[in-house]
């Protein structure tokens, strides 16, 4: 009778332990799942399904599966012209305009990209001239020592350094503005060049409403500016720094909260955040210029 008993403790206290064992696998499976963000994952698919967006998702937004992995729906990582296709289709259309594409890599001005962006500029309205003309038509200078010092000249006059090489700085939009004055002089090409320095973005967009793609300062990649980089300028007390990151682009749409350019350091059509391109183009003093038929 004792052994009967004895044998039933024992099957029950096994049972408890097999419960708690079990438990705490669930527990601990629970806890795995909840770090990998399945069921919030899940959660809004099953969301979106009931109220009958189960579809936009999948055709619009990278699946669970996707935010996991890195890759689109068909395992391919995204790529920047993916990823400026998307953001076309899901904000709404409103204005692209086709323009001439340079790539400045392709064509060896590693950081000419204020003349590569001015010569877009200028084939898209028609003027036959090449990258290699107007880098003749630009006044540049070096930097140079003196008494032990650097000194250079003002970028809103002349290209500062070599724009074949990656020690190249760059120039500003007076110094392009001139530039393309002097090409089009004597009005045979029936082109002119305007100063749009000091335009709000929202004005910018106007110009391309006219069919008027847009030569804008910003920075590379729409990326934060440093001053590390700095010289004398003859006649100036205080010394002169560069903003490096100083960025030239061709501005071509909008749409919706997206603003596309052809940027002669990517690609075309490149597609930027409007906030992301207001910060370096207030810090650069919003320089623009447009050429227009004249």
């Amino acid at each position: 009778m004792e052994d009967s008993k004895r044998t039933r403790r024992v099957k029950k206290r096994g049972g408890r332990i097999l419960r708690l064992l079990l438990l705490m696998a669930i527990v601990i499976l629970g806890f795995q799942i909840y770090q990998l963000g399945i069921l919030k994952e899940l959660g809004g698919l099953i969301k979106e399904a009931a109220s009958g967006k189960a579809q936009e998702v999948i055709q619009n937004g990278k699946n669970v599966w996707d935010s996991w992995t890195g890759t689109d729906s068909e395992g391919e990582t995204e790529t920047p012209e993916m990823e400026n296709e998307r953001a076309w289709q899901n904000s709404g259309e409103e204005v692209l305009l086709d323009c001439v594409y340079l790539n400045q890599k392709e064509l060896g001005y590693l950081t000419g990209c204020e003349a590569v962006t001015a010569v877009m500029a200028l084939q898209t309205a028609g003027l036959e001239i090449s990258v290699e003309e107007f880098m003749e038509a630009m006044p540049q200078g070096e930097l140079y020592q003196k008494d032990g010092k650097t000194y250079g000249p003002d970028p809103n006059q002349v290209f500062v350094g070599n724009p074949l090489s990656k020690s190249g700085y760059g120039c500003f939009a007076p110094v392009i503005l001139e530039t393309v004055e002097k090409l089009l002089a004597g009005g045979r090409s029936g082109l002119e060049i305007r100063d749009l320095t000091g335009s709000s973005l929202e004005e910018l967009k106007e110009q391309l409403n006219q069919g008027n793609p847009v030569i804008l300062w910003a920075s590379s990649g729409m990326g934060t500016i440093s001053y590390r980089d700095s010289w004398l300028m003859e006649g100036r007390s205080a010394p002169y720094f560069w903003p490096r990151g100083e960025h030239c682009l061709l501005l071509t749409g909008y749409q919706g909260d997206y603003l596309f350019f052809n940027d002669p350091s990517e690609t075309e059509a490149m597609a930027y955040r409007t906030d992301e391109v207001a910060a370096p183009y207030e810090e650069l003093g919003r320089q623009a210029l447009v050429i227009v038929p004249g």
